[in-house]
């Protein structure tokens, strides 16, 4: 049996298990310290927030009820880490559909 942590992404109540959880907020306080001093760093955190959110509903869509470490891990990997970050402020993330700037997150857009 594993303790479970309620969190709220976007307005959406998620359970996560507390191992989950764990990893979960080490990665968002490390993209808040990341951001923290960025013009527009509040936004680009709830951007964040938000494409994380509909990530672990997609996920929730299979008929899960709780949110693994391997459901985060999978979220952080199509995120990336905070150390991605070019130089021009541009996010290089794993997944196609997403793409994040300084100035905002931007949906559907394709990598160069």
């Amino acid at each position: 049996m594993k303790k479970t942590v309620t969190v709220n992404l976007d307005k959406t109540i998620f359970n996560i298990d507390d191992d989950a959880y764990t990893v979960l907020e080490s990665y968002l306080e490390a993209l808040h310290d990341h951001f923290k001093k960025e013009e527009g760093g509040q936004e680009i955190m709830n951007d964040i927030e938000s494409r994380i959110s509909e990530l672990f509903k997609e996920r929730l869509g299979f008929g899960m009820q709780v949110i693994t470490l391997q459901e985060v891990n999978e979220v952080i990997a199509i995120m990336g880490q905070p150390d991605e970050i070019d130089s021009l402020g541009n996010w290089t993330l794993l997944s196609e559909k997403t793409k994040v700037r300084k100035s905002k997150m931007q949906r559907g857009t394709s990598l160069p």
